[in-house]
């Protein structure tokens, strides 16, 4: 099967929300005072940047289309008939001789691993490039959750734009 290794070009969306979005998420202690206001305020910038990005970005328009094509398929009115008893479900049942299949228990222990290592480190990072911040104003710097946020904008906005498109269906051309 040969691979397609066409070069696309990144998502301007993409590079923009990311780089928008993460740049004001860390800059709000600059701008917000209280704990309560802040959480407030990233929860909008969070829900914002998930918004803008549904809608502004390649693969958020590729989402839509998939959910509108899913809605317009009406699942219920195939799937009327149930199949009768001892009859294996192919989507779900792994044939006895395949060596390869992963038990579901350890598919899910592994992902809830990775899920679990995932948070434990974006929590530790939040929470240092904080006191960096916090740091720098003690110093006397003026701003410094926005620098911090320019710098981490810049890098958010540099790996949307290194960032691999999905997959494309041969009836999904990509834009």
């Amino acid at each position: 099967m040969p691979t397609d290794r066409r070069r696309t070009r990144p998502d301007l969306g993409a590079v923009a929300v990311s780089g928008l979005a993460t740049c004001a998420w860390y800059a709000v202690p600059d701008l917000v005072s209280g704990r309560g206001r802040r959480a407030l305020v990233k929860t909008a910038v969070l829900l914002t940047g998930i918004t803008l990005g549904v809608a502004a970005t390649r693969e958020g328009r590729q989402a839509r289309s998939g959910l509108r094509a899913a809605q317009r398929d009406d699942p219920a009115s195939r799937h009327d008939v149930d199949a009768p008893a001892g009859v294996p479900d192919e989507a779900t049942d792994v044939p006895a001789d395949d060596a390869t299949a992963v038990p579901p228990s350890v598919a899910v222990a592994v992902l809830g691993t990775g899920l679990v290592l995932t948070a434990v480190l974006t929590v530790a990072g939040e929470r240092w490039l904080y006191r960096r911040a916090e740091a720098m104003r003690a110093r006397g710097v003026r701003a410094p959750h926005t620098r911090v946020g320019l710098v981490m904008g810049g890098v958010a906005a540099a790996l949307a734009a290194l960032d691999p498109p999905l997959a494309q269906s041969p009836a999904a051309p990509a834009r």
